[in-house]
């Protein structure tokens, strides 16, 4: 009975090691994981803005018209002109064609190792990551 015992506390405390470490190595890509995560709901946010754009206005907008049309909050972004913004650590572009019909919005992240996302007028989110793999080194 006392083995037993001593068994499935040395099991217990072997796990517990084992999540600590665990814990230990993940909690340095928590701030890197965070940023992708908002950049991936701010690009959820821009498909919204730009799908009630078209559905009032008739068009696809640009990302000054997004702003002056309070669909996009301007708080978070560093806007450099009317299609590009620094968001964190993205470089943000939101192009509509000449005619409105199409868009194209692109994150693009200053690490070139984190690639960047895409969407287009389908709504439908993209990721690209380099071919090859990464030439910076990976923390």
């Amino acid at each position: 009975m006392k083995s037993k015992i001593l068994l499935a506390l040395a099991i217990f405390v072997g796990l517990g090691v084992f999540a600590f470490l665990d814990a230990k190595t993940t909690t340095s890509d928590d701030s890197k994981q965070a940023a992708a995560d908002k950049a991936l709901g701010t690009l959820r946010v821009f498909g919204s803005a730009e799908a009630t754009h078209k559905a009032q206005y008739g068009k696809y907008a640009t990302l000054q018209e997004l702003l002056d049309a309070k669909y996009v909050g301007a708080g978070q972004f560093a806007v450099k002109d009317a299609n590009s913004a620094l968001l964190s650590t993205y470089k943000v572009s939101v192009i509509p064609s000449p005619d409105g019909e199409h868009f194209q919005i692109s994150m693009i992240s200053e690490s070139a190792c984190d690639g960047g996302l895409f969407m287009n007028d389908t709504y439908v989110i993209f990721k690209g990551l380099p071919i090859g793999g990464c030439s910076e080194p990976q923390n």
